[in-house]
């Protein structure tokens, strides 16, 4: 009887020892599964931000017309460099909400496709005057307003204005470039009133690449073909004047001044 007992006792005992064998030997399985399963986590992390797969491939921007996208980019605080999980999209718009010309914006990203959109909605500006010891916005409805302390910074990137002093000449003004091409007008530097013989409101443009332009009301739409024109320009003929009723452009070496 006692040893029947003893033969049970060791064979429980036996079987403990079995099972906490398998158990240690699970655990140790566990483990080594764990370990392989957080390397290749760290392992494709590493690989991720320091590979070409954490940057974006493209950042597309709709809506500026004022602003550069450099100077979106800079005021968003991304490039193509940028790390794709830091480029929130709900930061960056907070950023670009901040620019003083920017009175809306909306912002998505994507992991997979790597390409941040961005879309602005930009403070209507057309240009800008001095008007006694003050400095005026030109609003593209044709409307005057002061223009703000924190928009001075911004004034080498709008059209200076001078002369078109009544309302009614300033909306007219302003409407009359509202179908010109925005490549066009980044171009334009300032816009002056001068007079000839037949019209004492002829439009005076000064463009960024030293040329001048000399058009009315009704032929402004004419500038849309400005590159065109300037690609047959001779080289000294810089003054160009764009023919009311034909539309059709000239140029001539401007008279010294």
């Amino acid at each position: 009887m006692v040893e029947n007992q003893e033969k049970v006792v060791d064979m429980v005992f036996k079987q403990k020892l079995e099972q906490q064998a398998i158990i240690k030997r699970n655990c140790r399985r566990r483990r080594r599964r764990n370990f392989f399963r957080i390397s290749l986590i760290i392992t494709l992390v590493c690989f991720y931000f320091f590979t070409e797969l954490s940057k974006p491939k493209s950042i597309q921007i709709t809506g500026n017309v004022i602003l550069t996208k450099d100077e979106i980019l800079k005021q968003a605080n991304i490039d193509l460099n940028s790390n794709l999980l830091y480029a929130n999209p709900l930061l960056i718009t907070y950023r670009l909400k901040k620019h003083p010309f920017i009175t809306n914006a909306s912002t998505s990203s994507s992991l997979f496709s790597r390409v941040i959109e961005i879309n602005l909605d930009e403070l209507s500006l057309f240009g800008y005057r001095q008007e006694d010891d003050k400095t005026l916005m030109i609003l593209e409805d044709g409307s005057s307003d002061e223009l703000s302390s924190d928009l001075y910074q911004f004034l080498p990137s709008l059209i200076y204005v001078n002369g078109f002093i009544e309302v009614e000449d300033q909306t007219r003004l302003v409407e009359s470039f509202k179908d010109l091409d925005k490549s066009v007008v980044s171009q334009i530097s300032e816009i002056h009133q001068t007079s000839v013989s037949f019209d004492d409101k002829l439009i005076e443009l000064m463009m960024n690449d030293g040329n001048k332009v000399y058009t009315s009301f009704q032929s402004v739409e004419r500038l849309n073909y400005y590159f065109d024109i300037i690609d047959k320009l001779a080289k000294n003929n810089n003054c160009i004047y764009i023919d009311e009723l034909s539309g059709e452009a000239y140029s001539q070496a401007c008279a010294e001044q």
